[in-house]
């Protein structure tokens, strides 16, 4: 995943306790969940909380993992859409998401200051984390 400092706008939010990142993952699961739901027919299972140090996301009967590493806004949400993308594409066997333009897979990452669907093939934005299939 790329990330890129932010380009004006407000400063970055950062997160020093783990409790308050757990809670914002929390609330970034919810939004990568809506595209998730709106793109595909699955309806995972997530649960997220913070343990020893990290916050883990467990997908269904997986396994809860250290799933997101970073304190400052907009990236806690790309890793979210990152770590939980690997579980849909695996779920579904298909790349997902899909750009539309080049019949690709788009990845989350941090673009001019947002968590976005990026196509690598193409070199731009496919849609906001939280905006698939609106």
């Amino acid at each position: 995943m790329t990330t890129e400092p932010s380009k004006g706008g407000p400063p970055e939010a950062s997160f020093r306790r783990l409790d308050d990142l757990a809670a914002l993952v929390q609330d970034n699961v919810v939004i990568v969940l809506h595209d998730v739901e709106r793109t595909t027919q699955l309806r995972p299972v997530v649960t997220v909380d913070a343990y020893d140090g990290v916050v883990r996301i467990a997908y269904g009967d997986n396994f809860k993992t250290p799933s997101v590493h970073a304190h400052t806004k907009p990236a806690p949400l790309a890793e979210t859409a990152d770590y939980l993308q690997d579980h849909v594409v695996e779920d579904l066997w298909a790349a997902w998401p899909v750009c539309s333009t080049h019949d690709k897979g788009a990845y989350a990452e941090v673009h001019d200051g947002a968590a976005v669907r990026w196509c690598r093939f193409g070199g731009h934005v496919v849609a906001r984390v939280g905006a698939l299939g609106k």
